[in-house]
């Protein structure tokens, strides 16, 4: 067998193991190791999982130097797993391996902050043997009876995690495996966010299939599905968004009461990086639109305990828009009303009250107010 190049770094078990692990790794005659072999040799992957790569090193070492101890530590998790073929620990450390996603960096070949992923050189073989090799794990999970439900369940939720970060699949695959997923495990509190983010991946790439999946989910007899759809119906666009609140500072706000403005509702908070970093763009578009028609409202997901925080974060950075704060982070009543998992999250309305964005972030923001005032 003709391996790819970057091969030649795992070791000769393992490389087996990839090609081998389905007639190999669950034969009932294996010996099992000792129980001290086993222990000691989780310790040392404890170990090489606690080692800190040096972060100060320049970005085009440090990636590379990142991925090859995320290799690394796949690795021992691999062979943890392979030596042990009757240990139902082994299941520990098949776990490790699902979680693992880098390994596959060896060399920074662009700028990071104009191009992202694509300034990485990724050896897409290796990657490739990789992904069948846990694709074997999962299905030797879901077959193995000795298998705990708690193993079985981590084991699931890691390949789920692995899945989303895949474009090697169609979006059925996905399908199959949430749907795996809940069979077993319906009320984990999970599932919601599977389908959630399964209706999004619809969404870029099947309005029609996205919709009728969202008349699914309202009409399961799952009660957390059921109230995910009606939450997301809500953000289909074209919707008229209803937002009714008395900010922290006393201003009453009314969405509907604001016909005729661009209107932006900001779900943030003072601790996410992402949501701050977003600040000075919103300002500006804010700044230069504001007198022609633009308005901003916040949806602050902070705890009760910030509430000062972000008082003094607003005067701080002079934030004129209203805040909606009730002091209960992800289970913000608006926040659970949108389903918004994730922030910085931005709607932006037309002067009818309509959604026409769910991601007015960026560039975006001001070409799409530009656009809705006419400028």
């Amino acid at each position: 067998m003709k391996l790819p190049p970057l091969f030649s770094r795992y070791t000769a078990p393992a490389l087996l193991a990839s090609v081998l692990f389905v007639s190999t790794s669950l034969r009932a005659e294996e010996t099992t190791p000792a129980a001290s072999s086993w222990e000691q040799d989780w310790k040392e992957f404890q170990e090489l999982k606690s080692k800190q790569v040096d972060r100060s090193l320049p970005p085009a070492e440090l990636y590379p130097a990142m991925s090859e101890q995320a290799r690394l530590v796949r690795m021992k998790a691999v062979s943890l797993f392979e030596s042990n073929p009757k240990d139902p620990r082994r299941w520990e450390a098949a776990i490790e391996i699902m979680r693992g996603l880098s390994g596959f960096i060896y060399e920074v070949t662009g700028d990071l902050k104009t191009e992202g992923a694509k300034a990485f050189k990724v050896d897409r073989p290796v990657e490739a043997a990789w992904n069948a090799y846990t694709d074997a794990i999962y299905e030797g999970m879901l077959k193995d009876p000795e298998i705990s439900t708690e193993n079985l369940k981590a084991g699931m939720e890691g390949y789920l995690y692995r899945l989303g970060m895949r474009q090697d699949l169609p979006l059925s695959a996905t399908r199959v495996v949430i749907d795996e997923y809940t069979k077993r495990f319906p009320e984990s509190d999970r599932v919601a966010g599977y389908e959630q983010r399964y209706y999004s991946s619809l969404l870029r790439y099947d309005a029609e299939a996205a919709k009728a999946h969202l008349q699914t989910l309202i009409a399961s007899d799952n009660p957390s599905l059921q109230k995910l759809g009606e939450a997301l119906a809500r953000t289909v666009i074209g919707s008229e968004l209803e937002l009714k609140f008395t900010a922290i500072d006393g201003r009453e706000v009314d969405v509907s009461k604001m016909r005729g403005k661009v209107v932006l509702v900001d779900f943030w908070a003072t601790w996410c990086g992402p949501c701050i970093a977003e600040l000075p763009n919103v300002k500006s578009v804010y700044d230069r639109y504001h007198d022609k028609g633009f308005e901003v409202i916040a949806i602050t997901l902070d705890s009760q305990r910030d509430r000062q925080k972000l008082l003094d974060f607003c005067k701080e950075h002079n934030l004129p828009w209203p805040q909606h704060f009730d002091g209960k982070g992800w289970a913000n009543e608006f926040a659970e009303k949108f389903a918004i998992r994730g922030i910085p999250a931005m709607f932006l309305l037309d002067q009818e009250g309509r959604l026409v964005s769910t991601n007015a972030r960026g560039e975006r923001l001001e070409a799409e107010v530009r656009r809705l005032l006419k400028l």
